[in-house]
């Protein structure tokens, strides 16, 4: 859900390609701190992240990755010296990045996978995500509405969804 929103807001966040995989590989991990406990589950996330010996990241994806997963449940995303800090100009992009994760994260409060899709849908005052369910999607909706704030100010927009159940 995360790159659809990411790809849907292309036109208005002007993200470039990397970042996408950033975002995606933050998705998958950003809960990984359950496992830990569910309380600050983010902070063990981050630690995970950032002591897990990942391959394959540079040192600033890696800060970047590890400050997405961090804030996630926050959404502000300030420094923080446990961890790599970031450049200047990736705080502002991960700032974007972490509000998408944000509502993301919201679409899947059931964590039952109602969502199977969605598309947006951008005018110079509102961001629309109509979204494809399974079912009534209304814990994800008001889990969504709860996180959108941020994503609001980073677009400039209000954020705002549908439903369209699919009927399977």
């Amino acid at each position: 859900l995360a790159t659809e929103i990411f790809d849907g807001l292309r036109e208005v966040h002007g993200l470039p390609d990397g970042d996408r995989d950033l975002l995606e590989y933050a998705a998958l991990l950003h809960d990984i701190g359950e496992h830990v406990a569910h309380e600050g589950h983010e902070k063990h996330a981050a630690y995970l992240v950032s002591h897990g010996g990942l391959r394959g990241f540079d040192q600033d994806e890696l800060a970047m990755v590890i400050a997405i997963v961090r804030w996630h449940r926050r959404g502000e995303v300030r420094p923080d010296p446990r961890h790599a800090p970031l450049a200047d100009d990736a705080i502002a992009r991960c700032r974007i990045l972490t509000a998408i994760l944000r509502v993301a994260d919201g679409l899947d409060r059931s964590r039952h996978q109602n969502i199977t899709g969605l598309a947006v849908s951008v005018t110079p005052t509102l961001a629309l995500l109509r979204l494809d369910t399974v079912a009534d999607p209304e814990l994800e909706v008001w889990g969504a509405r709860r996180k959108r704030t941020l994503l609001e100010a980073c677009l400039g927009r209000e954020v705002e969804f549908t439903a369209h159940p699919s009927g399977r």
